[in-house]
């Protein structure tokens, strides 16, 4: 740098007389007294690279912010006359050329950002980083050129997703936000949709239902011997979180005759703090409680948004075992957990194959697959599949999550289509072995142990898409 500011706040120095400061070099001053550029930068890696995956949000606003490829690019008129200037710029061989129209007053400096128009077709065909070279031209009307400005530049593949930049300052710049733009809920090549139609036919709704399933009754059968109890949670909303309509709990349950025995059936439901007196033999207090079963129905008026235990028990001095037949409103948590575990085993029955990334993975910049790829090569990491898991509950109108911690990713989703609701994990790269149950398990517990490491990180798509970072147009 010969002039201009230096970077770091500070001022590099002053052109001499007959000179004038361009992109940090002193340039002579032609006696025309043309137009010229003083300052033009292009948004790239510090490193003179362009984030393919990231093209289609220039222009865009994303986070309260537009980035512009050009930006900024700053000209001046030193001239006693107004000035009309053409600007037009291009990425060479990957876009349109940009042009603009920029009236100068006399001796006037004017700053602005340009878009371009990317060449997608071609940005996308790229399979390993390319160059080619950014480029801006002033001139006037009729095509004499007043002045131009080029630079090398490093294209990298569609699949390149950058984690982190380290600024010249030294500042981290984390990018794994952006993440969502390889989430393609409506990929042009219709993977996701082929996959839900698979998964519909795991579903126990025989359908992928999004958020139709709060509300829904579900039922399920008992064996329990003498002396034993079944206990589950279910997480229920007061109230309907889109039309604020009551979400009462019905419990509809019947046990089977038994004329010899000495006690009867037991079914209770509390919530998370009674439960834990109960478990604490401390005094309890429930939501419904039967111990002389036979039968019962109560429909519960739900006292908040939270867990709820339901308690079914054989006492001791029965002399058989016991049938418990429940219909009952279904959690939240059963609903989503039926969503997640039918992507699962559609995936399990496809023969999808999962590997561990490294733990350095989620530095710098690594390969990442959409989902469409994964799919048709029947393969992916651990951010791949998440990004499938993620695409299908897009697709849904659900709230997918995404987890990342040290070296690893996993998928999530809300249980109900709230801000900052409960959440139920899943570890995909366990889906080679064909438990779901296991791997929302295991999802679970690894979100819990990541907690409060400096590196976990919680991205929630629908909140990234308001923010503006929408799919790549894959």
């Amino acid at each position: 740098m010969q002039c201009g500011g230096d970077g770091c706040g500070g001022e590099c120095g002053n052109c001499a007389d007959g000179t004038a400061c361009s992109n940090g070099i002193c340039k002579t001053i032609t006696g025309n007294d043309n137009p010229y550029i003083v300052l033009s930068t292009f948004h790239l890696t510090p490193t003179g690279e362009f984030m393919t995956f990231l093209a289609h949000l220039y222009g865009q606003q994303v986070f309260g912010q537009v980035t512009h490829f050009v930006d900024p690019l700053t000209i001046k008129n030193p001239s006693s006359e107004k000035r009309t200037v053409v600007v037009e710029a291009e990425l060479q061989g990957y876009s349109d050329v940009a042009s603009t129209v920029v009236t100068l007053e006399p001796e006037e400096e004017k700053t602005l950002g340009l878009d371009l128009t990317f060449d997608f077709h071609a940005l996308y065909a790229i399979s390993a980083p390319v160059l080619s070279q950014a480029r801006i031209t002033l001139s006037d009307t009729g095509g004499t050129t007043f002045d131009s400005f080029s630079q090398s530049v490093t294209v990298l593949s569609k699949n390149t997703a950058v984690f982190a930049i380290k600024r010249p300052d030294g500042t981290i710049s984390d990018f794994r936000k952006y993440f969502a733009v390889f989430a393609t809920p409506h990929d042009a090549a219709g993977e996701i949709d082929r996959l839900m139609k698979e998964s519909a036919d795991q579903s126990t709704f025989g359908a992928m239902v999004g958020y139709q399933y709060l509300g829904q009754p579900t039922s399920q059968s008992l064996t329990l011997s003498q002396g034993t109890c079944h206990h589950w949670q279910t997480y229920y909303f007061q109230k309907h979180p889109l039309t604020g309509s009551a979400l009462n709990a019905r419990v509809v349950v019947t046990v089977d005759p038994c004329t010899l025995c000495d006690s009867n059936a037991i079914y209770m439901v509390m919530d998370d703090a009674n439960y834990q007196k109960y478990q604490a033999s401390q005094p309890y207090e429930t939501l419904l409680h039967w111990n002389t079963l036979g039968a019962g129905d109560l429909t519960i008026a739900l006292p908040g948004d939270g867990g709820y235990h339901h308690i079914a028990c054989n006492p001791a001095d029965n002399i058989r075992d016991r049938v418990f037949n429940i219909q009952r409103t279904m959690g939240a948590n059963e609903g989503a957990s039926d969503q997640l575990s039918s992507i699962y085993k559609a995936l399990h029955n496809r023969g999808m194959n999962y590997s561990n990334a490294t733990e350095d993975y989620f530095e710098g910049a690594q390969n990442v697959r959409f989902p469409s790829q994964s799919l048709a090569a029947t393969t992916a990491n651990c951010i791949d599949g998440t990004l499938v898991f993620a695409s299908v509950l897009e697709s849904l109108e659900m709230r997918p999550l995404i987890f990342i911690g040290p070296g690893h990713a996993l998928v999530g989703v809300r249980l109900g289509p709230t801000d900052g609701g409960p959440y139920m994990a899943l570890e995909t790269t366990m889906v080679s072995q064909g438990d779901a149950g296991a791997a929302i398990s295991q999802g679970l517990n690894q979100v819990n142990a990541w907690k409060g490491n400096p590196v976990f990180l919680l991205l929630d798509l629908k909140k990234l898409r308001e923010g503006g970072v929408t799919p790549a147009p894959m």
